[in-house]
């Protein structure tokens, strides 16, 4: 199933809503999210930082504009420390899988969102 290639009647839709006063725990909730999709397809720290300081991934730029360097690099660490120690109960089992499910649902999203096919071209 995680092969499957994206068509264009996947029910996956992408629906965004802005959430106002969001509080210092919603904002580490929130970067924490970002900070672990990645951590777990093997991202590195510094690969990680830069992706937060990046104007592209809005979220996770938020989150380094409001609370700095010292936030996002603690959210990190946190992130990897988390899915290292699943990884080492599970001997590393769930990492392909959950790799490759992760990389489909961005094709999708691609797909849907930027009108590109989910391989990339227009």
């Amino acid at each position: 199933m995680a092969d499957k290639e994206c068509e264009p009647d996947d029910p996956i839709e992408m629906v965004g809503v802005e959430l106002s006063g969001q509080t210092e725990e919603a904002l580490h909730d929130m970067a924490l999210c970002f900070a672990e999709e990645f951590v777990r397809e093997g991202w590195s720290e510094e690969r990680l930082l830069t992706m937060f300081k990046n104007p592209f991934y809005a979220g996770p730029y938020m989150a380094w504009k409001q609370k700095g360097d010292e936030f996002v690099k603690s959210v990190i660490r946190e992130a990897m420390n988390m899915w290292r120690r699943s990884a080492e109960r599970r001997s590393g089992a769930w990492s392909s899988g959950a790799v490759r499910s992760a990389r489909r649902v961005r094709r999708c999203l691609s797909h849907h969102l930027l009108g590109k096919s989910a391989r990339g071209t227009p």
